[in-house]
């Protein structure tokens, strides 16, 4: 995964966290919604012991459990994110990137107070440049566990 990649993970994790609540949300409503086993009916002999309702049941348990650790996962990169950024020698160029990639702040925004706009419209020599390159520098130096 390149630097580039990730920051566009991060910056739509919080997005990605709450469909995923959501998701979680419907799957514990559809448990709930399901009909109780009925014990009235005579058990039938044969086949592996499991009936159609038993199978729903853990295929929702095991979509449940899927959804809540690519949940946990996606809560914890912007974490994550934060502790490569605080690894920035420019304290500059970590309030850029918090404020760009955590706060969902324009990148004019971001260096708003930072830097002149005149200075910023230079590419080459404009602070959010800088900023994404001494991240993926940084980035390519550690191992990051969702990668």
């Amino acid at each position: 995964m390149t630097s580039t990649e990730y920051l566009k993970l991060v910056y739509e994790s919080e997005e990605k966290a709450n469909m995923l609540l959501k998701e979680i949300s419907q799957i514990q409503h559809d448990l709930l919604a399901l009909n109780a086993i009925d014990y009235e009916k005579p058990r039938v002999s044969g086949g592996n012991g499991r009936n159609a309702m038993e199978d729903r049941i853990i295929g929702f348990l095991d979509k449940r459990d899927q959804m809540l650790r690519e949940y946990l996962q996606t809560v914890n990169r912007p974490w994550e994110f934060k502790k490569l950024v605080e690894c920035m020698d420019d304290e500059r160029m970590q309030a850029i990137m918090k404020r760009h990639y955590l706060w969902h702040e324009t990148w004019e925004k971001a260096c708003e107070g930072i830097c002149s706009d005149s200075w910023l419209r230079r590419k080459e020599n404009g602070l959010r440049a800088q900023a994404l390159e001494e991240f993926d520098k940084i980035f390519k130096k550690n191992k990051i566990s969702s990668c």
